[in-house]
């Protein structure tokens, strides 16, 4: 193989191998930001003083709209907090505390 055909094989290489590492870099990043939000829960859960394996009652909303304020409200659907605001339907939902 001459020079001119091993740069043309090689360069596609090497984008493809750049093009990798920054998808992975970013889906690492993704997935620590997750790891982060989770581990703050059960931080807030274990300090909150309620004994594991109870449930503890939160007011909440069966409506939420999506807001650019940084507020959340609670969504009774699955009794976690959303980014948001409340819509309407004011309840309240039961969330167990994880053993």
């Amino acid at each position: 193989m001459n020079m001119k055909k091993k740069s043309l094989f090689l360069l596609p290489c090497i984008v493809a191998v750049a093009i990798a590492t920054s998808v992975g870099t970013k889906i690492i990043k993704s997935n620590a930001n997750e790891s982060n939000n989770l581990l703050i829960q059960n931080v807030e859960a274990l300090s909150s003083g309620v004994d594991a394996g109870s449930t503890t009652k939160h007011p909440c909303n069966h409506s939420i709209t999506t807001s650019s304020k940084g507020t959340t409200v609670r969504y009774c659907a699955d009794c976690t907090p959303h980014d948001g605001e409340p819509d309407g339907g004011d309840d309240e939902c039961w969330l167990s505390v994880a053993e």
